[in-house]
């Protein structure tokens, strides 16, 4: 079996719908229990979010009902296969051709973004983790679903096989999101497999191993197993938040670096621990801001600490070549 983050191999996988198709079919969740669709869905709709984009949507299936349950935001879903994305057009989901670790979004530009079992398959799971994490607001959620290393344990030992460790699992996928974010929450998820006879099995199998699948003992009748599923819920950090004073101040990107982007600061809140590399970058002060006045402690019409509908509306200028842009007549916030 090639490895799960094998290009050529997961392309090949994901041709067509088969089998993909074919895995789906045999999970079913228990009475009265959320499934991982469930408690994924439930941590998008808690965001409010206005922009959601899921990446390696598959056949469309979860993007279509974050639509649904969302219906005043704009949900865009991609994939790198093009039949799955035109699957996916097909039940309404406005859905493009893409790679995840080359998003065709801006900076700050989204919400939410939903990985439901696809970090595994992606060649440099870095580099897709730190472009969602650019294309995310500041406070905006990375959702993902992964399985466990005990994933169909008692089926794989019964074909002769072991756990399958991948490099983004129940066990590692904090610590692989905690290099890219500044809160992450695991929720563990019963599920279940059930196969009506052993040749639906043995049919599952192969859709990843056909060596595997050959060696699975004949029984007779249906037939369950248990799956170990996780749901993944990580929040992009706000750039001096830390301080109580003015997060909008991340919006003024100076450059990329080597490590990722850095930003122009507000200095009423004071630099964050992660930039103390670049003690020479300019910094702004939030508009408004008199230093001179004891009492002015930074904050502004749109500080977060103010009521929503006390804030005024982002103002970014768009005059500015990317890397240049600041806010211009008030700070703006996410």
């Amino acid at each position: 079996m090639a490895a799960l983050n094998d290009a050529g191999a997961v392309a090949s996988q994901y041709r067509d719908e088969t089998r993909l198709e074919t895995r789906r079919a045999v999970w079913q969740p228990y009475a009265g229990t959320p499934g991982p669709h469930d408690l994924a869905a439930d941590a998008v709709r808690a965001t409010r979010p206005r922009r959601i984009l899921e990446v390696g949507c598959g056949t469309g299936g979860f993007a279509q009902r974050l639509a649904a349950e969302n219906p005043a935001t704009a949900v865009v879903a991609t994939d790198r296969s093009p039949r799955l994305v035109e699957l996916a057009a097909k039940r309404g989901v406005d859905a493009a051709v893409a790679d995840v670790q080359h998003l065709p979004f801006g900076d700050a530009e989204l919400d939410v973004v939903v990985a439901m079992w696809m970090l595994y398959h992606v060649p440099d799971l870095d580099l897709a983790l730190h472009e969602v994490r650019r294309v995310l607001r500041p406070g905006g959620v990375f959702v993902a679903v992964t399985n466990g290393e005990d994933h169909l344990a008692q089926l794989l030992a019964e074909a002769g096989g072991g756990p399958m460790i991948t490099q983004f699992s129940s066990e590692n996928g904090g610590e692989v999101l905690a290099r890219h974010f500044d809160e992450v929450r695991r929720d563990d998820v019963a599920t279940r497999a059930v196969f009506e006879s052993h040749a639906e099995a043995r049919a599952y199998l192969a859709t990843f191993d056909e060596v595997l699948a050959e060696r699975l003992p004949t029984y007779q009748g249906p037939r369950e197993y248990a799956g170990a599923t996780s749901v993944f819920r990580a929040v992009a950090g706000r750039l001096g938040a830390e301080a109580g004073c003015c997060s909008a101040c991340v919006h003024a990107k100076l450059n990329e670096t080597r490590r990722g982007t850095v930003y122009l600061r507000c200095t009423r809140a004071g630099w964050d621990d992660r930039l103390n590399r670049y003690p020479r970058l300019p910094v702004l002060h939030c508009v408004g801001f008199n230093p001179a006045d004891p009492d002015d402690h930074g904050l502004n019409s749109n500080d977060p600490l103010r009521p929503a509908a006390e804030r005024e509306p982002p103002v970014i200028r768009a005059d500015l070549p990317v890397g240049l842009r600041r806010p211009s007549t008030s700070c703006a916030t996410a």
